[in-house]
């Protein structure tokens, strides 16, 4: 590795990734505390522990989980090379009980915040004379996502993690106050294509540290950045 390739890289990560992982910093910062009077629309966050879920299968496991989130992608030496295919995320509705009470929680545009993957993998580079497969699984989701069918002969390096939401989980929820009905009707949680809601397994306090200096770990963990710019936050 050249020393200038690592400078490259080493700034790539600092005024790109990271600028990046401020941009959710504010976004979790901004949001009004649990406790506030909440207004329709009105950004807010929620502590608890998930229950009452919709089910949805992980497609790497086939697992039934209340929400996963894959990732697939090319690795190299140097992380301005890392080039992500699949970055997915899929949320069941759930209910959130916490001290403040049971709210609903939408997850259709939810974006997951997990720390740690719960099934992951790699693939060394491939060649004509030694050939390299995938596993079915892998095929499948970078098919259905974006077209794509991989060789054995692909000579790029690939990782892929699977992280995963389940039912009796902690989690603080990042998103807004959506009503349903009149009057005194339940108040539900939601996000938005433009804003989508956040899902975290990292305490909130963790993850704003964690956000002031991130390291590669945590950028991997954060979801697609494009969908939290700071014009929605």
């Amino acid at each position: 590795m050249s020393v200038l390739a690592q400078i490259a890289d080493r700034l790539h990560f600092s005024f790109i990734c990271a600028s990046a992982a401020r941009r959710v910093q504010r976004r979790v910062a901004a949001s009004r505390p649990e406790g506030s009077a909440p207004l329709a629309g009105a950004p807010l966050q929620l502590h608890g522990k998930v229950a009452d879920a919709e089910w949805v299968e992980a497609p790497l496991t086939g697992a039934r989980v209340v929400g996963y989130r894959v990732l697939v992608e090319t690795i190299g030496h140097y992380w301005m090379n890392r080039r992500v295919l699949v970055d997915h995320c899929v949320v069941g509705d759930f209910t959130l009980e916490g001290a403040g009470g049971a709210h609903r929680v939408r997850g259709e545009h939810g974006r997951l915040i997990v720390a740690d993957p719960c099934s992951q993998g790699r693939r060394a580079g491939g060649s004509a004379e030694e050939p390299k497969g995938f596993p079915d699984a892998v095929s499948a989701v970078l098919a259905n996502r974006v077209q794509v069918r991989l060789e054995a002969q692909d000579p790029r390096h690939y990782r892929w993690h699977e992280y995963h939401l389940h039912e009796g989980d902690e989690v603080f929820v990042d998103g807004a106050w959506e009503h349903k009905g009149e009057g005194n009707a339940p108040l539900n949680i939601a996000g938005a294509r433009a804003r989508p809601l956040l899902v975290s397994n990292i305490p909130r306090e963790v993850l704003l540290r964690d956000l002031s200096a991130p390291n590669e770990a945590l950028m991997r963990v954060l979801p697609r950045m494009h969908s939290l710019v700071d014009r929605d936050l």
